[in-house]
């Protein structure tokens, strides 16, 4: 699963990878003080997420009977009327530097062996009593051979290669099954600073 993620990178960093420049541009300096500012994104804070339309600043989590749902899994999406719905157009991916997990009670820092990656979700409109809000979720999949020791899933990592395609509404969902695989190219995870200055006491 996905609970926790941080992003401490600049939007040049992911203008590099993204093919909406003038899009991307407009969106600067509204949202400049939010990635001068990284903090560790939890279900229902906001986040910066890459959609077709360009970047938007979206809640984390679905809410559902007094809950929110913020993951979902890759392998039934559509069996989910939650879900299904979005699987064509509600595309989205989240870029992080970290996400976290608890094993045993302990946090672990894990983060792939570039200076950032990008996973894939599902975004949606939502009517309330304020206005329209618009809530993602992160996908998941099976957890690698890195991560089966800590957690039995793991959030979907899209290759920067892949962003595009994962994003046009003209690939059919089914076709990119291929990209909703555990990560193989390699984890970084580290004990959290504040576990590893426990284990000195």
């Amino acid at each position: 699963m996905c609970g926790r993620f941080r992003l401490d990178i600049s939007p040049k960093q992911i203008e590099s990878f993204y093919n909406t420049l003038k899009s991307v541009d407009q969106h600067y300096k509204r949202y400049d003080s939010w990635f001068q500012n990284p903090q560790d994104r939890h279900p229902g804070s906001t986040a910066v997420i890459l959609t077709k339309e360009g970047i938007q600043e979206q809640t984390w989590g679905f809410p559902f009977h007094k809950r929110l749902v913020f993951n979902a899994r890759s392998e039934s999406l559509h069996e989910k009327q939650m879900f299904y719905p979005l699987l064509e157009n509600n595309r989205c991916i989240i870029p992080a530097t970290t996400f976290f997990e608890w094993s045993e009670k302990r946090k672990f820092n894990i983060s792939t062996h570039d200076s950032y990656f990008f996973m894939a979700g599902l975004w949606r409109p939502e009517i309330t009593e304020h206005g329209i809000t618009h809530r993602f979720v992160i996908l998941t999949t099976q957890a690698n051979h890195e991560m089966e020791n800590i957690h039995n899933r793991m959030p979907v990592i899209i290759d920067s290669s892949s962003m595009r395609d994962y994003l046009n509404p003209l690939n059919s969902f089914e076709d990119l099954a291929e990209l909703l695989i555990p990560w193989n190219h390699g984890l970084s995870i580290e004990l959290a600073l504040g576990e590893q200055l426990s284990l000195l006491d």
